[in-house]
């Protein structure tokens, strides 16, 4: 194949948007569909090189996967390994433990599979994981296990080009269903990416048959990229419909960009050109040097620091593509048997260390606690004691995380089936009406709060983390609590409502609420004045007001939070005041202010709205934490000796 100078310039275009992002430059919001790039162009220099292979009878699979690992796995290896003594150095014993979990999916081609499970890639905790950007070596690996041999039978029909569109539209279509169903999974699936790198394949058929070269539509296709990169953001759903800009502009980019016209000599100039050799190594290094430096940086990076990590980045990716990637591609240097037994060795070991240090962390816990002072010690422990998903009111009893079973007719549960049903109705029978705490994760906590202050017999949980009443998933428990009451009116006699209050919130730009709102802020910092979210506040009173029509119902307003994250209180300690940031208490204050005045004017008679913030007006020097004790188990969730503190602040009459 042809060595084309402007598809090193591309890849700069993609790789130079990925660093600047996460280094946190705000200017490039879509800087992460430089990955989408990648694929694309991949798709277009694997196919190419399959195609003739293929059709001079040529192709060995073996060769090929040769290729691949010689490509990939030199690099990979390298700076993962040169790289442990950051990893110690920076995290502590829990996060060590994640990054172990993550470097033994890398070893197996699943990393994607593995953060896909655990972590939202926008979600501020994922700037910490420094092997989340393999997910996408990950999903091209996959594809090409599977690829070699589509396209071989595809070749032997009439119409290959139709086959492979084919496939690429059916990829494309799940994406889209995935991303309105569980957008933070369909991010990492690997059907769901296909299709990206499948327009690069189509891009190398459109080629083969004959070279093209179009200064008007390349110049289309380097502004769709760069729209892309600068305007899109996190909070549009990825891969959609959304992806068609980047990836058809870099389709014709690939297709019509060449030394005849304007955006193929641009792309061939030598500074993006020697970007575009060291991508792979530049990919590689930056996320692995920004997460493991976040850890040390409570309030996040400064402009300095950005600047030297790139800089140091660069510097590592020229070192790596000069000594690494070049001699291991260089057949002379090494055999395609030593290659073969270097990958199976370097996969391998990076699976049993991976997994080795995943079984081993609790003795590495313990070495590491003994190089930490008595302060630091205390606080790990308490932290850890608080996990959000050990720390609800009742868990230690009932051997469960959040389900909790307190007593016969004391317990919560994520849905009405006809098994709970049943037992709701027999409780009926013996206590009479009992009270039903209704809601998303704040809702768990709250069931916690309620049972740890009230002992009355029949108290019920129906709560569900991610469900909220404005959000149209058949998955979700509203549906079947509505349901329920309707048909057992007088089964409680009051039902109390609780969701999380960011969801309520929007920014000025029209972006939906989400922890990013406060997470995104230094704790020393200023939150901007949100706006609340009328259309899911309308849709959470709507709700309300159909459940209201057979029982009484309150709204236990959205709880001021305080993200304050685990990797400040570690710094700072636990006998520190801790505060709300500057207008972060002001901004639930106004939600509560509107969400009466919405509901005043609904008029709905049979709701009440009960403000949680003036209950248990909260003084976080005292209401966060103590050198004994944590109240809060995360940013926004409460812990078991949270829900214990706080439920002693409910007014005796709150139930009854």
């Amino acid at each position: 194949m042809k060595y084309r100078a402007e598809i090193d310039g591309l890849r700069a275009l993609a790789v130079l948007p990925v660093l600047f992002f996460h280094a946190g430059f705000e200017v490039f919001s879509g800087g992460f569909l430089g990955v989408d790039v990648f694929f694309v162009i991949s798709g277009y220099l694997i196919t190419s090189i399959l195609i003739e292979e293929i059709e001079n009878e040529e192709f060995s699979y073996l060769n090929f996967y040769e290729r691949r690992a010689r490509r990939i796995l030199p690099a990979l290896i390298f700076i993962i390994f040169s790289s442990l003594p950051l990893i110690f150095y920076f995290l502590d014993p829990e996060n060590i433990k994640s990054y172990f979990e993550s470097l033994a999916s890398v070893g197996l081609g699943l990393s994607n599979f593995y953060f896909l499970s655990q972590i939202d890639y926008f979600a501020k905790s994922a700037e910490l994981q420094p092997l989340l950007h393999t997910w996408s070596l990950s999903v091209e690996e996959q594809y090409y296990l599977l690829f070699p041999l589509l396209l071989s039978i595809f070749l032997k029909t009439k119409k290959p080009r139709s086959l492979l569109i084919l496939t690429v539209v059916a990829s494309f279509i799940l994406a889209e269903y995935g991303s309105s169903i569980q957008p933070e999974r369909n991010f990492f699936f690997s059907f769901s990416r296909f299709w990206e790198i499948g327009i690069g394949s189509l891009a190398a058929f459109v080629l083969k048959e004959k070279k093209l070269s179009n200064g008007f539509l390349s110049i289309i296709g380097i502004t769709a990229v760069i729209f892309s990169i600068l305007f899109f953001d996190t909070e549009f759903k990825f891969p959609s419909h959304f992806s068609l800009l980047p990836v058809f502009g870099t389709f014709l980019i690939i297709v019509f960009a060449s030394n005849d016209n304007l955006i193929g000599r641009f792309l061939s100039n030598k500074l993006l050109v020697g970007f575009g050799l060291i991508s792979y190594s530049l990919y590689l290094w930056h996320h692995i040097l920004f997460a493991t430096v976040r850890h040390e940086k409570v309030y996040g990076l400064s402009d300095y620091e950005k600047y030297s990590l790139i800089i140091v980045s660069v510097v590592f990716a020229f070192l790596t593509w000069k000594f690494i990637e070049r001699p291991f591609r260089n057949r002379s240097f090494l055999s395609s048997r030593k290659v073969l037994f270097f990958s199976v060795i370097s996969l391998l070991a990076t699976v049993i260390i991976g997994v080795s240090g995943t079984l081993l962390n609790k003795y590495y816990e313990k070495i590491w606690l003994d190089f930490q002072d008595v302060k630091k010690q205390r606080v790990y422990k308490i932290l850890k004691k608080a996990d959000t998903a050990y720390s609800n009111y009742g868990s230690d009893e009932s051997n469960l995380s959040t389900w909790n079973e307190l007593s016969e007719c004391r317990f919560n549960k994520p849905d009405i089936d006809k098994k709970v049903a049943e037992k709701i109705k027999t409780c009926f029978r013996k206590y009479g009406p009992g009270i039903l705490i209704l809601g998303d994760s704040h809702g768990i906590d709250l069931f916690g709060v309620v049972s740890s202050r009230f002992k009355n017999p029949f108290i019920i949980g129906v709560t569900r983390g991610f469900c909220r009443p404005f959000i149209e998933d058949v998955n979700c428990h509203f549906i079947g609590v509505k349901h329920f009451v309707k048909n057992n009116p007088s089964i409680f006699k009051k039902i109390i409502f609780e969701e999380a209050g960011f969801y309520l919130l929007r920014e000025k730009n029209g972006n939906s609420g989400s922890r990013k709102l406060f997470e995104d802020y230094a704790h020393n910092s200023s939150i901007p004045n949100y706006e609340p979210d009328i259309e899911n506040i309308n849709k959470t009173l709507e709700y309300l007001e159909k459940l209201s029509k057979y029982t009484k119902t309150i709204w236990f307003l959205p709880r001021a939070e305080p993200h304050i994250s685990e990797k400040l209180i570690m710094k700072l300690g636990c006998e520190n005041d801790y505060e709300f940031r500057e207008n972060q208490f002001e901004n639930f204050k106004s939600l509560d202010m509107f969400i009466k005045k919405t509901a005043d004017k609904k008029n709905i008679p049979n709701i009440e709205l009960v403000s949680q913030n003036e209950i248990m007006n909260f003084d976080l020097k005292s209401d966060f934490m103590n050198c004994d004790e944590i109240f809060w188990s995360d940013g926004d969730h409460y812990s078991t000796k949270g829900e214990i503190r706080f439920g002693q602040r409910l007014p005796e009459g709150f139930i009854d």
